[in-house]
């Protein structure tokens, strides 16, 4: 096999370790093997390859690579260099979790903080609509003016019932998989909730 040129061996590598289909892992990775010369970039991703991907075929794939005699001779001549390299490649995963795990945590003090403030709105919106009611009766409202309010109030706060039913099941989601957190599957109430918390769905840490 002729030796890439830098931008095409930079793709494989990014190939091999970045967010495509196992089978663009697993070819990058063939690939890989099939090198004329080897370097530090190419047996460290292997290895990590080897170590962290999520694919059994892929890490077959890398495996077989890195039994490559052309990287067997580098390996001698750097015996430490794998070893480093999953170790960082661990550590590098666990960063990535860590950060990924705090952003949803984050969005989901931010939603459960706006939907308290919107069960806050629709109640005050009841309030408003009975205490208007009885400010009229205090008034001395007349029996059909009554009945008229009184058809009027019931009407505006089954709309508002309605609009928080569908804005809580449009907006009340888990920021990871996008499931509803409402409702009787998921049951996340959102007054009483608190830690730990983990969505029902994909099992994210919530809180």
């Amino acid at each position: 096999m002729e030796t890439p040129t830098p931008e095409e061996l930079n793709k494989l590598l990014r190939d091999l370790s970045g967010p495509v289909i196992a089978v663009t892992r697993r070819y990058s990775a063939q690939i890989l093997g099939q090198l004329p010369t080897s370097s530090a970039e190419v047996v460290q991703a292997l290895s990590a390859a080897v170590a962290l991907d999520s694919d059994p075929e892929v890490r077959t794939a890398a495996i077989l690579a890195l039994q490559s005699p052309i990287h067997q001779e580098f390996i001698k001549e750097h015996p430490d260099l794998m070893q480093q390299a999953i170790e960082s490649a661990v550590r590098g995963k666990r960063q990535d979790q860590q950060e990924i795990e705090l952003k949803i945590t984050t969005e989901f003090q931010h939603i459960l903080s706006r939907e308290k403030r919107a069960y806050l709105l629709f109640f005050l919106s009841i309030l408003a609509f009975f205490g208007g009611f009885i400010l009229l009766l205090a008034l001395g409202m007349d029996f059909k003016t009554m009945d008229v309010v009184l058809r009027v109030v019931q009407v505006g706060v089954l709309a508002s019932a309605v609009f928080f039913a569908w804005r809580n099941w449009r907006k009340y989601r888990c920021p990871n998989c996008d499931g509803w957190l409402g409702g009787f599957k998921a049951g996340i109430n959102v007054l009483w909730a608190s830690p730990p918390l983990k969505c029902p769905y994909c099992g994210t840490r919530l809180m």
